[in-house]
């Protein structure tokens, strides 16, 4: 959930169908919109939503796993990320945060720090034997770097 510059909410919920549904509340969260497709395909995971510093712009990052020919696939094997320039309505083309197919990447967080953002996310093996959290200290720049507009 991130709070857009107009100070509406908006939140992606995960769920089974192969893609976040979204909800949009104008009264700080008292009441939200029914939930609707977003647009945004991706596994059976959390889609990590937040606004960027200094900006109107929101920072998407999700596990975009989903093949429609087969249905849901359940390895988190990339973790990506997008910008929406017109609060979460559209996001510009994704870049991979993780892509290593030999781990799952999965509940992503941010916290900004001045032109960084430190990106941070857990990642196991797919035989699950051991989970690390891993922490990357990424330039905000860099999130822009292939967006569109």
């Amino acid at each position: 959930m991130a709070q857009r510059a107009d100070g509406s909410l908006i939140q992606f919920i995960r769920n089974w169908r192969g893609q976040s549904f979204v909800s949009e509340s104008n009264d700080r969260g008292s009441t939200w919109s029914t939930p609707k497709p977003s647009g945004v395909f991706s596994a059976l995971a959390p889609t990590y939503i937040t606004r960027m510093p200094k900006s109107s712009d929101l920072l998407m990052i999700w596990n975009p796993t989903w093949n429609p020919d087969i249905g849901i696939v359940g390895l988190r094997a990339v973790l990506a990320c997008a910008i929406s320039k017109d609060g979460g309505k559209t996001w510009g083309l994704p870049k991979a945060l993780e892509s290593n197919p030999e781990l799952w990447s999965e509940y992503p967080g941010v916290t900004f720090d001045g032109d960084h953002a430190l990106v941070h996310y857990r990642v196991f093996p797919k035989d699950r034997k051991r989970c690390d959290l891993v922490q990357a200290r990424v330039p905000v720049s860099w999130f822009y770097d292939n967006t569109q507009g």
